[in-house]
């Protein structure tokens, strides 16, 4: 009897193990999942002075739409999409590619209101306005020979696509993502010649369902202390089906170039397989998650592939929310576009030595180096002697006795070490006199006498170059 009861009690664990192996199985099988939402939100979403943390300043204002939808008033319902009267900066960044034999195709990508403009509350959105505002902002890039997909049809034919965008994320989903690399697709092939002899085709593939990393969510838990039921897609990949050999790796054939953020960045989102295989040839992807405007551009400066093997294109995924005259931004890209001061003609090559102890600043006298130099013809290279430095504050000082101060900022994520190229800010070539002297006032979060005393002896260096010999 108890070898009976021995062989039952086998046979239950078996059973056991069996239902638990099927219950992994299934659990990885897509399944369709029901969203609910929560009815409103709460009152301390209305109230401006709260987005103070990392957060809620990301999501600033929260409007709550219908059908679980929630928008971001500073970034999803944009009505005016801050048009420059001339985008100098743009306009000198794709002059520099230019020069390297490379085209600048820019992914100005839509709003989520431009796409989701139904499940906005009346009075929140005026959205003839704000695709009025966009349409007009696409017109002035093209014009400065800037390459740019036919945004204004996808906008047409997709609004109110409920699958385009998430309902609460700043992302477009993989049916957005694969909606957008098909219009960009198509605007390489009829704008540029490439050549597609050289084949590299993948095979989209699918892997399973996953939650979104809702940042909106995010901004609403840290706002009401409550959250959104968690939102699931499917998820998509790529794998290669075959390189052509006559590719080399060392991307000596490269003809297009992927800049950008988390749109095309996050691998669940898929834009470079759904890119690459609309395009069937290989696509250098540089994009970074949460990089800001400069931090793919710092990665892909400093890897000098730009000056080594200039690809035909660069494409550049840039959100709308983003202006495009944001000067500070184009200091720093159009002189590490034209390569800093390599083949400039020099003017200066100097370490800071000098610490005012009062102040905490470090400065560098150029007497009359700069005398007779147009400011706008200033290349400068900042070196720190510790990696890491993504932040520098500095005073340009005058001949006519004008003082002005900037501040420079680079994404950490870059990890470009601790250098500094850039050019002059506009606001920074108004006066009249020429350059005398550079102080530095703040290194990251300390003073630069600070900073000296944390780091080795070496000092920091500054070489001063000009476009003009």
């Amino acid at each position: 009897m108890k070898r009976h009861d021995d062989m039952r009690f086998v046979l239950l664990i078996m059973a056991l193990i069996l239902s638990s192996s099927s219950l992994s199985v299934s659990a990885a099988v897509p399944h369709s999942y029901q969203i609910e939402h929560v009815d409103s939100l709460c009152a301390a979403a209305s109230v401006t002075g709260n987005y103070t943390s990392k957060w809620t300043r990301l999501n600033k204002y929260l409007v709550e739409g219908t059908n679980g939808w929630v928008y971001r008033s500073e970034s999803d319902l944009v009505e005016d999409f801050r048009q420059a009267e001339e985008y100098h900066g743009l306009a000198r960044l794709k002059a520099a590619l230019n020069n390297q034999g490379t085209e600048l195709v820019l992914m100005y990508i839509p709003t989520r209101g431009l796409i989701n403009p139904d499940n906005i509350p009346d009075g929140s959105f005026n959205y003839d306005r704000a695709k009025q505002s966009y349409g007009e902002t696409l017109a002035k890039i093209r014009k400065l020979g800037v390459i740019v997909p036919d945004f204004e049809a996808m906008i047409e034919k997709y609004r109110g696509d409920q699958t385009f965008y998430y309902k609460r994320d700043s992302h477009w989903s993989p049916t957005g993502a694969k909606i957008t690399a098909e219009y960009v697709a198509d605007t390489l092939r009829q704008s540029l010649s490439l050549d597609f002899s050289h084949k590299s085709d993948v095979v989209i593939t699918k892997q399973g369902s996953y939650a979104i990393r809702s940042d909106i969510g995010l901004g609403v838990k840290h706002l009401c202390r409550d959250q959104y039921i968690t939102e699931y897609v499917q998820g998509y990949g790529y794998e290669e089906l075959n390189t052509d050999s006559a590719l080399s790796s060392d991307h000596a054939d490269t003809q297009v170039v992927l800049i950008g953020g988390s749109f095309t960045a996050l691998p669940n989102l898929n834009f470079l397989g759904f890119l690459r295989n609309e395009l069937k040839i290989p696509v250098d992807n540089y994009a970074m998650e949460n990089g800001g405007l400069l931090g793919a551009w710092l990665r892909y400066f400093d890897s000098q592939a730009l000056f080594k093997h200039p690809p035909k294109v660069i494409i550049w995924d840039i959100s709308s929310y983003y202006p495009l005259d944001n000067d500070n931004t184009f200091a720093q890209l159009v002189p590490l576009a034209e390569g800093g001061c390599k083949k400039k003609h020099p003017l200066l090559h100097k370490s800071f030595t000098e610490y005012d102890p009062d102040s905490g600043s470090t400065a560098l006298y150029f007497g009359e180096k700069a005398q007779g130099v147009r400011l706008r013809d200033l290349i400068f290279e900042l070196d720190f002697p510790t990696a890491g430095v993504n932040r520098v504050k500095y005073r340009a000082w005058y001949s006519d006795g004008q003082v002005k101060s900037v501040e420079l900022k680079k994404n950490e994520r870059a990890d470009t070490g601790g250098s500094f190229i850039f050019e002059f800010s506009n606001n920074l070539l108004s006066p009249s006199g020429s350059l005398i002297a550079l102080e530095i006032t703040e290194i990251g979060n300390a003073s630069a006498i600070e900073y000296k005393r944390k780091v080795s002896q070496k000092g920091i260096e500054l070489k001063i170059c000009t476009r003009r010999g």
